[in-house]
């Protein structure tokens, strides 16, 4: 009777040391099973804390419904993790305590709040902790690795926050302007107009304004492109400067009529001189940019050996 007592005790852990994780990637040492997929999903579509680090370059609808997606989404973190530990990354304690601080001012609470919020939810500080400490290093990781591929610049920068948030009439600028220049003198201004009409119209029909600028413009100091100059506002005539104010960078005005005869004129470059918003928000307008040329070239990526370094098993998941 005490034997069968004693099977009966050890058959239920028998069963469940016979319970074996389907293996579906390994990456480098590091093994992703069929459990940390479900487990995945269910925090897509819950509300789990999911890091956002490489989150961001991704479908998140298709990570829900496409489970091929899904595990080359989870190889990607576990190839970022492995570069971190071999570039010996690390993120000091108070880093991360900054970083929790700042989510918390974010969200309009202090840190004790912020803490308790997340014992309601059931997350344990530290684990909380760890989870920022992961992500400032992904984040970091990945900053480096595409920074050295894709260089975002002032201008594109001012064009971005120009696009997202338009201008005022106080705002002041600095514009690098190519035109094509039709002169009176040349058979009066009548045939000038006709000029600009045509050179306007093969503007719009696609061709190159460096190409039309060769072929029409009859400006007596002409350089390649019809480049003519950079100006500040306030430096040009009123004329130019109401066109160009409405243009962003690469559109062409319309026949802007002169005292000397008739001009088209190309923003080439646009920048705001006098808008301290745009400093203020200069760092997360280039994340976005970042996230944005990531997406769009797939020769940014993670480790360049991705394929030396995985191993998908083909069974169902």
């Amino acid at each position: 009777m005490k034997t069968l007592s004693l099977l009966l005790i050890f058959i239920p852990l028998f069963v469940q040391a016979k319970t074996v994780e389907k293996i579906v990637a390994i990456v480098n040492s590091e093994i992703i099973t069929l459990s940390e997929i479900n487990e995945y999903q269910k925090k897509l579509k819950g509300d789990a804390l999911v890091d956002q680090a490489v989150l961001q370059f991704k479908n998140t609808d298709k990570l829900v419904s496409d489970r091929d997606y899904l595990i080359n989404h989870l190889i990607d973190e576990k190839l970022i993790d492995s570069e971190i530990k071999k570039k010996k990354l690390s993120i000091t304690f108070e880093k991360v305590d900054q970083e929790i601080r700042r989510i918390a001012a974010e969200q309009g609470v202090s840190r004790d709040q912020l803490k308790s919020a997340l014992a309601e939810r059931g997350i344990r500080f530290s684990d909380y902790q760890d989870f920022i400490k992961t992500s400032i290093e992904r984040r970091a990781l990945i900053e480096r690795e595409v920074q050295s591929k894709i260089a975002i610049t002032e201008d594109d920068i001012t064009s971005y926050y120009i696009s997202k948030f338009g201008t005022s009439d106080n705002d002041a600028f600095e514009y690098r302007l190519a035109h094509i220049l039709l002169l009176k003198s040349n058979g009066g201004e009548e045939k000038a107009l006709e000029r600009a009409e045509k050179a306007l119209a093969s503007l719009n029909s696609g061709s190159a304004f460096d190409a039309v600028a060769e072929q029409f413009s009859e400006d007596p100091n002409f350089t390649s492109g019809g480049i003519m100059g950079t100006f500040k506002s306030g430096e040009m005539r009123p004329e130019i400067e109401k066109s160009v104010k409405k243009l962003n960078v690469g559109e062409v005005s319309k026949i802007i009529s002169a005292p000397f005869g008739y001009q088209i004129v190309k923003v080439l470059k646009k920048t705001l001189t006098t808008n301290p918003e745009i400093q203020e928000k200069a760092n997360s307008i280039r994340q976005v940019l970042m996230m944005e040329a990531v997406k769009q070239d797939s020769k940014i990526g993670w480790p360049s050996k991705r394929k030396e370094l995985i191993r998908i098993n083909q069974c169902e998941y």
